[in-house]
């Protein structure tokens, strides 16, 4: 699929009434990750204590330990 298709031009998604995206500008999305990981460490903080945060920062830092974890000890860093 190219930059410029939508979800919507995919078959299995085709009439799922998905909105269009328009083409992306990679600098925004650049410019946009650590706006993302502030929010999130923002959330994060709200319910969280600082050594959970940490644990839940530290696993989602790394791709290759998150795509290693399995998912029943992921969601289980998100246990109050």
């Amino acid at each position: 699929m190219n930059s410029s298709a939508s979800l919507s031009s995919l078959p299995l998604l085709a009439g799922a009434g998905l909105p269009e995206f328009q083409d992306i500008n990679p600098d925004q999305v650049t410019q946009g990750i650590p706006l993302l990981l502030e929010k999130f460490k923002t959330n994060l903080a709200r319910r969280f204590a600082a050594k959970q945060q940490q644990a839940i920062l530290d696993l989602c830092a790394s791709e290759a330990r998150l795509a290693a974890t399995p998912v029943n000890e992921f969601v289980d860093l998100f246990v109050v």
